[in-house]
């Protein structure tokens, strides 16, 4: 019998899909990439904004309308926060809130009865074809308490929890074990982290460097209450990707304070500065939110100076979504949409000019590079990957040189486009092969 998965939003959701492809493994499904081909189809919704809440719905509408006979599964953040829309669909799916996700094969084999595949042996081959074949993204932590006032993902979610050190480490080296070369650790808060008598992610991460062979680790997003100079150590030893996506926001404190965010703009680039003088090659990632309620164009012009100073190499802009629950979509002062959408649109513009920039600052700098995709055209194969401080890099060499999975030390010579373009250090360069 087979499954098909997918998940819609943040790198949790898809962690926890992977999960749950390791587990409808081993209870004797086989996992598909082709909807068409499965009798059990399950989504794994995302209800952070309105836009990703349409999504889900729209995706759950369809896979029900395109194949009938399959069952269907609806689980997640959009069915916690909106069961009676999945509801009301002309074919209701089976639905699954956050606190029954762990559960999900379970239920599945509970809806599908007597004609549920029988229990399978840990196949390791299958194991490692759901999980993939370069990083893999580990659930620690879930929930939230810290309740932004534009947010609906602690309602969702629930309250904070950890899951231990000794888990986390097992998941690790099973994942190693299957060729996996880089780990990310995941979580609606990761920063949030707690193990026994109160040891912070510094300590997780540390344990995973100590005790596992994983080739590179990398954290998700980190917000900026939870940073500490106590970080900073631990990219010494070589293996932490070094790449932070910190989470800004807005870059006025009028603003913050409104959304319930506890870290001023200055002490945030204050923290991002630090990081940098301590952790060689620091590429640092955020978010925006463009047209938050109460908005002036003159706080608006206090973010795109923050912007400008922190000098992101990625920025994920969000025009302010109303979404129902969350205190901010009762506020006063709701910012005009065309306005919101322009703001969004010119933090974009921002952006991009900053990411080129912190892409020509590369130029001549070697980095380690995590090959994914190949393309290849008269003997010539074009690889690309991510470099350890999470900038797409590609090169040129003749077949055979490079393989997915592999990570190779590459001198970066150029930008073209949104990418870094390299050679392979003692590689390409003997085999004459030109960068285009």
């Amino acid at each position: 019998m087979r499954v098909y998965l997918t998940a819609l939003g943040c790198r949790l959701n898809e962690a926890e899909r992977a999960t749950w492809a390791e587990d409808f493994v081993r209870a004797g499904f086989e996992v598909t990439s082709m909807a068409a081909a499965a009798q059990v189809l399950v989504i794994n919704s995302c209800g952070v904004t309105m836009e990703a809440a349409r999504k889900s719905r729209h995706l759950a509408r369809r896979l029900g309308r395109e194949h009938p006979e399959a069952l269907l599964v609806v689980a997640g953040c959009d069915v916690e926060l909106e069961a009676k829309a999945f509801a009301e669909m002309a074919r209701r799916p089976l639905l699954l809130g956050n606190q029954e996700k762990d559960a999900v094969v379970a239920r599945v084999l509970a809806a599908l009865g007597e004609s549920g595949p029988e229990p399978a042996m840990e196949p390791v081959e299958a194991l490692r074809r759901v999980r993939g074949k370069t990083r893999a993204f580990v659930k620690v932590q879930d929930g939230c308490r810290h309740a932004c006032t534009y947010c609906v993902v602690w309602r969702a979610r629930g309250p904070e929890r950890s899951r231990p050190v000794a888990e986390v480490i097992a998941e690790v080296r099973r994942l190693v074990a299957r060729g996996i070369e880089e780990i990310v650790l995941t979580g609606v808060q990761v920063g949030a982290w707690r193990g026994g008598e109160g040891q912070a992610l510094p300590g997780l991460v540390a344990a995973i460097l100590a005790e596992t062979e994983v080739r590179r680790l990398r954290l998700s997003s980190v917000e900026p209450w939870s940073l500490s100079a106590q970080w900073w150590p631990l990219w010494a030893e070589g293996r932490l990707c070094p790449h932070l996506h910190v989470p800004i926001q807005s870059g006025s404190d009028a603003v913050l304070a409104r959304m319930g965010r506890e870290v001023p703009a200055a002490a945030i680039m204050g923290l991002v500065e630090e990081a940098r003088a301590a952790i060689a090659g620091l590429t640092v990632g955020t978010d925006v939110i463009a047209g938050f309620p109460g908005e002036s164009a003159v706080q608006w012009q206090e973010t795109l100076a923050v912007l400008e100073a922190l000098r992101p190499a990625q920025v994920h802009v969000f025009p302010f979504s109303a979404r129902p629950g969350a205190v901010a979509a009762k506020m006063a002062g709701q910012v005009a949409l065309e306005v919101r959408r322009a703001r969004a649109a010119e933090a974009q513009d921002v952006a991009q000019r900053l990411r080129g920039e912190v892409l020509l600052a590369q130029v001549g700098e070697v980095r380690q590079v995590l090959w994914e995709r190949v393309s290849r055209r008269d003997g010539i194969e074009r690889w690309g990957g991510y470099t350890e401080n999470y900038l797409w890099l590609e090169v040129e060499v003749a077949a055979g040189w490079v393989r997915r999975n592999q990570v190779s030390p590459v001198r970066v010579v150029a930008v073209q486009g949104d990418a870094l373009v390299g050679r392979l250090v003692g590689g390409a360069e003997d085999h004459g092969v030109e960068v285009r």
